[in-house]
């Protein structure tokens, strides 16, 4: 009976067989798969300029104020004449006649040198005859101007409203001492109405 060789655990060689090559260690310098290369990370993005306003202080959806700007102011043409200022009324124009001067800013009256106080009813009725000059004013037409209406509109007027221009020119003579038979300033015409003496001039 032949009897079986003692193996101690390993396998048997079989002869003409190659030996089988150890598994190859890792490379040393290989990279490890898992981690990022240091310079493949993007730059972080710089902000914008501020406006004055430190970084980090302006609270969120906070814009910047823009300045506000001034509008040019376009230039004069060459050879242009830039425009007279307004010219306003002179305090002291006057209408004059024979020492008589009426003052229509300063609503004051002097006669022969003195001032003279008159009602704003007796002023407008002198203001009016002065500035009619020679023409004759009825006293239908002195009587619309004293109610404020146009002089020459042709509405009705009253006998007691003509009267009443009566009694009012009557008080400015006689204020102003004027003599109605020897009239040195306003004349009657009879039947029709009053005028000044003499042809009135503007003084400015």
């Amino acid at each position: 009976m032949l009897r079986r060789p003692r193996t101690s655990g390993s396998l048997p060689v079989v002869p003409g067989a190659a030996a089988a090559e150890p598994a190859a260690a890792p490379a040393a310098d290989a990279p490890d798969a898992t981690l990022e290369p240091a310079d493949s990370a993007a730059p972080a993005p710089v902000p914008p300029p501020s406006s004055g306003v430190p970084a980090g202080s302006a609270p969120s959806g906070w814009s910047a104020p823009v300045p506000a700007q001034t509008p040019a102011v376009p230039s004069p043409l060459p050879g242009s004449a830039a425009p007279a200022p307004h010219a306003e009324p002179a305090v002291d124009a006057r209408l004059e006649l024979d020492g008589l001067a009426l003052y229509p800013q300063l609503h004051r009256v002097d006669a022969a040198g003195r001032e003279v106080p008159l009602t704003p009813t007796e002023f407008l009725l002198l203001e009016t005859l002065l500035r009619s000059g020679q023409v004759v004013r009825s006293k239908a037409q002195l009587a619309r101007t004293v109610r404020g209406d146009d002089a020459d509109a042709g509405t009705y007027v009253p006998k007691a409203d003509e009267r009443s221009v009566e009694v009012h020119v009557g008080n400015l003579r006689r204020k102003l001492a004027d003599d109605p038979n020897e009239p040195r300033w306003i004349q009657t015409v009879r039947g029709v109405g009053y005028r000044m003496a003499g042809r009135p001039v503007a003084v400015s």
